[in-house]
């Protein structure tokens, strides 16, 4: 049996804990090694604070914290610790004190020294900016060179930096009082990191004007600070209540078409079985993507789905092209939709769509990049040149940890809306999306091999778990939401894809999957797949870091999925309006999702019994007479407020039909 841990996040080590900390009207959360979630009350002024070594190939050397010695009073709090970070030659180690006082002051020094010789491109600090009360609004920036100059931070997405040679930078924290982030020991500046669907603004050190990589010999010496303070009277506030996350339909908010779903064919060697075939067919998918290496897959000839075709153009280009028409007229390839890239240009030439138009023929011609959307941002494609656009989506290209995974899915929203703003119609496809970045644009090296003991970069274990899952339902809600015509989800089999093979992981101790079982992802994208063809109702949670909604509706039906991002059950609120009386729920949770992997047949067999409705309002919940047949009993409960509540646990994923 899987335990608890590796079904909510593919590993058997949970979340770093967090510490609640407190300087004076501020509030606060350290976790491993880093401030998060600076809060006035109910405004986050700042997501995060932490520091980052970059290789010469930008990856992310990993910190292992020792020594680490908390003291948190009532208004105050006193943190240190040594941070190593440790990866093949690069050895570099420093000392944190953090320190938060009664006026709400917070200073965060790091000292460090390269303990043997290597190359980086970043050693220092980074700060993330919340997207919320903070892009759009008006800011000011102290450069290093003297004096305050007034700004706008950026509402679409800045294809380069909003802000250089930052020394402080203010904004409002409410009526008459600002927020300073303060810089020592470094030249910063910021970027837009929802270029990277990331979900904040980030300011960090070291220009990228500089060259890079820089040799770092050892017993170098990098020391830094960052103050934090309030400039004005704060106002009092109350203490940030544990309130239920609440959902919300969106008043202002019109039905959006639900986009085309499709998956990739695996990559994997292992020919998939029937059975397995038939789960792929259950996902109702609207195509299959192929590239050159999988157009051979079984999966072509026997799921018969249109197809999604990528091409890599190399010097030969012309000649690709002509022997790809060829190809797909032998095999009389359905194809959906040709998606051409270049491996000399970061994105699609105007002059290689117009040729590729000319030979393929038929179907969409897509120009691309294969690395962010900020290559589609920086080298904006020519609008007529192409029948489309598409980009990949990873929510790791700078943190690795669920809760910065969480934070990232609000920002495929507005990749798709800034895309939106300088392509005008033209549809936009997401493909595909993956938990790694499958292709590093920035390398100045060859990728190093995996360390020993360790997934391959391209690998995340939390594929084949409940958060997997739940980070999904996030990502299709947001893509959703903001117009995305296709989206392309992971692959068929193995690793990264929605289930196993039936030989099973190659690293079963690193990827502990069940052999020939599927991944709770699967089972989301059937939810979504079973109202294919229909719409989806922007929704809005007041906590979208902990829970998310997509609300789908087709054929007179309406489906409500709920996902808890968190390591902890919620109780979630919906408006009694929003499901009906008769309205059935399922729960994919810890206790039931064994079993879901491995009969998924079973799982999605109608079983649910609908749940009764409440009375008047007001006064105590009404006694439930009926409840949904769901593991560990959690049940949709209707007190008598015009709410609707039920119980996610952790990681868990609620479908309520009605």
């Amino acid at each position: 049996m899987l335990s608890r841990n590796v079904l909510l996040s593919g590993a058997e080590s949970g979340q770093a804990p967090r510490t609640e900390l407190q300087a004076g009207p501020l509030q606060l959360v350290f976790q491993n090694g880093d401030l998060r979630y600076i809060r006035l009350g109910e405004k986050e002024l700042l997501r995060r604070v932490y520091a980052a070594v970059r290789d010469h190939n930008w990856g992310t050397v990993p910190a292992k914290l020792s020594n680490l010695k908390i003291d948190s009073r009532r208004d105050r709090f006193r943190v240190s610790y040594q941070s190593d970070h440790v990866s093949g030659a690069i050895h570099f180690r420093w000392q944190a004190l953090l320190t938060g006082a009664p006026d709400g002051r917070i200073k965060f020094s790091f000292d460090g020294v390269a303990v043997t010789s290597f190359k980086r491109n970043r050693i220092g600090f980074c700060v993330h900016h919340p997207l919320a009360g903070f892009a759009g609004r008006p800011c000011e920036v102290e450069t290093a060179k003297g004096g305050w100059t007034k700004g706008n931070v950026p509402a679409a997405i800045a294809p380069h930096q909003p802000f250089l040679d930052i020394k402080a930078i203010r904004h409002e924290a409410a009526p008459g009082c600002q927020f300073e982030v303060r810089f020592e020991g470094e030249t910063f500046e910021m970027e837009d990191h929802r270029n990277w669907t990331d979900g904040n603004f980030k300011t960090y050190g070291t220009p990228l004007s500089l060259p890079f990589p820089v040799d770092v010999p050892a017993g170098t010496s990098v020391k830094q600070k960052i103050v934090l303070s309030l400039i004005g009277a704060p106002p009092r506030v109350a203490a940030r209540s544990a309130t239920k996350p609440a959902i919300t339909v969106q008043p202002a908010g019109q039905p959006a078409p639900l986009p085309q779903i499709g998956i990739a064919a695996s990559a994997a060697d292992a020919k998939l079985s029937a059975k397995q075939l038939d789960r792929l067919r259950a996902l109702g998918l609207s195509y299959l993507r192929v590239e050159e290496s999988t157009w051979n897959s079984p999966e072509v000839a026997a799921l018969g789905l249109p197809l999604e075709v990528m091409l890599l153009l190399g010097a030969r280009g012309e000649q690709q092209l002509r022997q790809a028409a060829a190809l797909a007229r032998e095999r009389k390839w359905n194809v959906k939709r040709w998606i051409v890239c270049e491996e000399k240009e970061i994105v699609t030439t105007a002059a290689i769509g117009r040729m590729a138009k000319s030979i393929l023929g038929g179907a969409p011609v897509i120009g691309a990049t294969r690395a962010n959307f900020t290559e589609i941002n920086r080298g904006r494609p020519t609008i007529g040149a192409f029948d489309g656009v598409a980009f990949p989506i990873n929510p790791q290209v700078h943190a690795f940890d669920n809760a910065s995974l969480a934070e990232n899915c609000a920002a495929q929203r507005d990749v798709i809306l800034s895309a939106k703003a300088f392509l005008g119609a033209t549809p936009l496809f997401v493909s595909p999306v993956t938990f790694r970045q499958q292709f590093n644009a920035v390398a100045t090296g060859p990728e190093p091999p995996p360390a020993p003991g360790t997934l391959p970069g391209k690998v995340d274990a939390r594929q084949m778990s409940l958060f997997g899952a739940a980070w999904t339902l996030a990502s299709v809600k947001y893509l959703a939401e903001s117009g995305a015509a296709g989206v392309t989800y992971f692959e068929s089999a193995g690793w990264k894809g929605v289930m196993e093979t039936e030989g099973g992981s190659p690293s079963p101790q690193l990827f502990r999957s069940i052999p020939g079982s599927v991944f709770p992802i699967w089972h989301l994208l059937a939810d979504v797949g079973e109202m294919r063809g229909g719409q989806v109702q922007p929704s809005v949670s007041s906590q979208p870091l902990e829970v998310e909604s997509l609300i789908l509706r087709a054929g007179g039906k309406q489906r409500i999925l709920l996902a808890n991002l968190s390591d902890e059950s919620r109780m979630v609120e919906l408006p009694s309006t929003l499901v009906s009386a008769d309205a059935k729920v399922r729960l994919l949770h810890a206790p039931n999702a064994e079993a879901a992997m491995t009969d998924p047949e079973s799982f999605r067999t109608p079983r649910a019994t609908p749940v009764a409705p409440g009375g008047a309002s007001g006064g105590a919940p009404a006694p439930v007479t009926r409840r949904a047949i769901l593991a560990g009993g959690t049940a949709l409960l209707r007190p008598r407020n015009g709410t609707v509540q039920l119980t996610l646990d952790a990681c868990a994923i609620a479908c309520i039909d009605s």
